[in-house]
């Protein structure tokens, strides 16, 4: 049988995703806390998901899904998140408790979209 070049378990995932945001402030993204007093935000990878989100969290007046388009950015955002207190990010949560598919420590995922 032939050999994969990848591990089949991996998450992965692909740019643009979204995050969703205060409408007056973008620098304010939705989050919560984890066991620990560890902050998490959510990352979406589709700009539905995040909406699906808002909606889910009767948040629409308040929050909207913000692009975050390339790797560039994306370190950007995660350096952002570090310095305030971030140290995980859920992808693609449903506004519910433990919706979300998998979570990430944001020190690991920065290093993997830096290289």
């Amino acid at each position: 049988m032939d050999q994969l070049d990848f591990n089949p378990t991996d998450f992965a995932f692909s740019l643009p995703v979204w995050i969703c945001a205060q409408k007056s402030d973008h620098e304010v993204p939705l989050g919560g806390k984890l066991e620990g007093d560890h902050k998490f935000t959510s990352f979406f990878t589709d700009e539905d998901l995040a909406m699906r989100c808002i909606l889910a969290l009767g948040a629409e007046a308040e929050l909207e899904p913000v692009q975050i388009p390339d790797a560039e950015a994306l370190a950007g955002v995660l350096v952002a998140l570090q310095r305030g207190g971030y140290s995980h990010v859920v992808f693609d949560g449903t506004g519910k408790t433990g919706g979300s598919r998998m979570g990430m420590e944001i020190a690991g995922l920065l290093r993997l979209v830096k290289g």
